[in-house]
């Protein structure tokens, strides 16, 4: 039986159906694999491949493993605007108590492989696209996409196992690197299909290989004529919103506000009833990018809704439902603010009601994830918008202190859901902090509270966020340079 290089297209039976020739039956491949010679014979396996990327951002393993929203889900979960009501079936809890960074079999460890895997995957269509022989711009698309997904993947796991780029201290003292955690040992880069381990390359060097992928995809993507066929697909945009979360992570000011501002050209913000329609439909005009998750795909209980939205009778209505800080609740979405977005937060049971259960210290409920029916979990995941990359635009700006550029952006985003609101101009402090909390109402419960407390060198303060319970969250506070927010290399 021969041994094949393998490479994962998940859920397409199309390439099978490519290869037209008969196998012996102990030569038989999984139908979620085959072998690379038979994937890469034409562009439509090489397309294919790059399909199954796409399907792994929703894979669903197990009820605390499905796809990039499991690990998004742990990293709100990591920081201090997510408490959660209780215990409930436990799903999630110990990535709550920043156990699953330490834990070998965990969401944690399920979060280095799964981006090395659709790194391997990349890398198998890098080493075989340029050798078919195929119309150019179709080449050059899937190329495009699958460096972006290698970079994509690499800086998510350098936010996970490193301290922040820009970091100079670690428990209080000077890092040993030289003085800046830039020269810390960060995670292997791999640039082929291989099976050969490479050590650990530095912070540095893995923010190389990620800048350089994101420039080459970019160019790529602007010569190509091939347009995607739907959001879940990459295209230059998108390439140029990941390029914008680097820079912003690399203190590349100017970098940030110029890719930003460039990605979200041709989206335009949600409004009104926008803003309540669960955020579960990739056709909303302010998503850039998202997984379009059909109802005969969707993880049913292993899956983000399940855990979101109570109405569903998932894991959040079996005693565990998903919280925003009150702190957050009560100082920025008062109802004289006006604010729409007061309204993704809510009691289950009617406040008037139940007072005892629904004081004014209570951390609401979310509504802002409901699944697109009440009678199955089907929605999409939303990866990218264009809300985030005005944030973006207007964090960079301000920190480059041009506050007037900043003001404006950042009035004329949040204004589509605050009629009322108006950005404080009479300093960059000022402003820096408005824009950090609106980040943290605005992209609640998509991914990026862990990556924001990592990359501003904030402490984790769960008692000043007020709503977690100290039994349930156990670990309340962390200092900056803390390495329990690092997750641990698995051993295997």
């Amino acid at each position: 039986m021969k041994i094949f290089n393998r490479v994962s297209i998940l859920g397409l039976s199309l390439v099978l159906g490519l290869t037209g020739c008969k196998k012996e039956f102990l030569d038989q491949k999984p139908t979620d694999q085959v072998a690379t010679e038979d994937v890469f014979k034409n562009i439509e396996g090489a397309e294919s491949a790059l399909q199954g990327i796409h399907r792994i951002m929703y894979e669903s393993a197990d009820h605390n493993l499905f796809g990039y929203p499991s690990i998004a889900l742990m990293w709100d979960l990591m920081g201090d605007d997510m408490p959660i009501s209780g215990f409930g079936a436990g799903w999630f809890v110990s990535a709550y108590r920043h156990e699953d960074a330490r834990n070998p079999t965990s969401t944690g460890a399920y979060t280095w492989s799964y981006f090395y895997r659709i790194i391997h995957n990349a890398n198998m269509i890098l080493d075989n696209i340029d050798k078919i022989d195929a119309d150019q711009n179709r080449k050059d698309y899937v190329k495009a996409s699958a460096q972006f997904y290698r970079a994509f993947s690499y800086y998510n796991l350098s936010v996970c196992y490193m301290h922040n780029i820009r970091a100079t201290t670690v428990l209080g003292a000077p890092i040993n690197y030289s003085g800046q955690v830039v020269n810390a040992p960060c995670v292997p880069i791999y640039t082929s299909a291989t099976k050969v381990g490479n050590p650990r390359a530095t912070v540095g060097e893995v923010y190389a290989q990620i800048e350089k992928d994101l420039t080459e995809a970019i160019a790529l993507f602007d010569g190509s004529n091939v347009s995607r066929s739907d959001k879940s697909e990459i295209d230059g945009s998108v390439a140029r919103g990941i390029y914008a979360r680097v820079a912003l992570t690399m203190n590349k000011w100017s970098v940030a506000a110029d890719m930003a501002a460039t990605a979200r050209q041709g989206f335009t913000y949600m409004t009104g009833n926008q803003l309540f329609d669960g955020f579960t439909d990739s056709k909303n005009p302010e998503w850039m990018w998202g997984s379009v998750i059909n109802q005969e795909q969707n993880g049913i209980y292993a899956s983000f809704l399940s855990q979101m939205d109570f109405d569903l009778n998932g894991y959040a209505a079996l005693g565990q439902e998903k919280l925003i800080s009150t702190a957050i609740f009560n100082k920025f979405l008062d109802t004289s603010l006006h604010d729409m977005r007061r309204n993704w937060w809510i009691g289950r049971y009617e406040k008037t009601a139940f007072p005892e259960k629904f004081g004014p210290y209570r951390a609401m409920s979310q509504r802002k994830f409901r699944g697109q029916t009440t009678s199955s979990f089907q929605g999409d995941f939303p990866l990218m918008r264009a809300g985030e990359m005005a944030l973006i635009e207007a964090e960079a700006k301000a920190r480059l202190n041009s506050i007037s550029e900043s003001a404006t952006v950042l009035n004329d985003f949040i204004k589509t859901r605050r009629p009322e609101f108006a950005a404080p101009t009479a300093n960059t402090d000022t402003l820096i902090k408005t824009i950090l909390v609106q980040r943290r109402i605005e992209l609640w419960g998509e991914g990026f509270r862990y990556h924001d407390l990592k990359r501003t060198q904030a402490p984790l303060d769960r008692a000043a966020a007020i709503g977690h319970s100290s039994g349930t969250a156990v670990l309340m506070t962390l200092s900056v340079d803390d390495p329990r927010w690092n997750l641990r290399m698995p051993g295997s």
